[in-house]
């Protein structure tokens, strides 16, 4: 695993394994979240530069697959033009079902922006899970599952409140909203290690 990151806004954990990020993690502020709300979309997919030749995904993985090209930390919290161009790095996508990306999975990235101007910060981490069986399109890994944990330290008490979105990467409106003990279970990432 590689971390990975250009900007401070978000940074990347990559596996040369998956070929995806393990996760990302972002810092929103009710600042950031106005900021990107008024840059509009510049696609602008790209191999990342900061791997090697031939040891990180490339356009031609996700040529007529099927699969979007799913941001973890999305182009949606980007409050300026060089996070948005980073966040179109190859290695902050993983292959994503269109239906989930578009509509549920919008709907998250959406809910997890207003969580954040109302709460004045978030802490999100993203990722993919690999549970079961694991296809590849070209080199890259198709994720069974995607999740997003938030922690939002000013609201709950004193020591803030957390949970996460887990969701299969399918097309539908299944989800279901677990506490961060229940995501480290399941998907074997503890998105904030730091906070009991």
């Amino acid at each position: 695993a590689v971390p990975l990151s250009k900007t401070d806004f978000f940074s990347v954990l990559y596996s040369g394994v998956s070929r995806t990020p393990l996760y990302s993690a972002e810092h929103l502020t009710a600042d950031s979240v106005a900021s990107a709300r008024v840059q509009s979309r510049i696609n602008s997919f790209h191999a990342d530069s900061r791997l090697p030749y031939g040891q990180g995904p490339v356009l031609s993985d996700y040529a007529r697959s099927g699969f979007d090209r799913g941001h973890m930390s999305p182009n949606g919290d980007m409050p300026d033009r060089e996070s948005q161009h980073e966040s179109f790095a190859l290695t902050n996508m993983v292959p994503q079902d269109p239906n989930n990306n578009r509509h549920l999975w919008a709907g998250i990235e959406t809910a997890t922006r207003n969580m954040a101007e109302q709460a004045s910060e978030a802490y999100v981490v993203t990722g993919p899970a690999f549970l079961g069986n694991v296809s590849r399109i070209g080199n890259v890994a198709v994720p069974n599952y995607l999740w997003k944990a938030v922690y939002l330290p000013r609201l709950g008490g004193p020591g803030g409140s957390a949970a996460a979105w887990i969701t299969p990467n399918a097309a539908g409106k299944a989800y279901e909203v677990v506490s961060i003990e229940e995501l480290t279970r399941r998907v074997g990432v503890d998105p904030f290690p730091a906070i009991p």
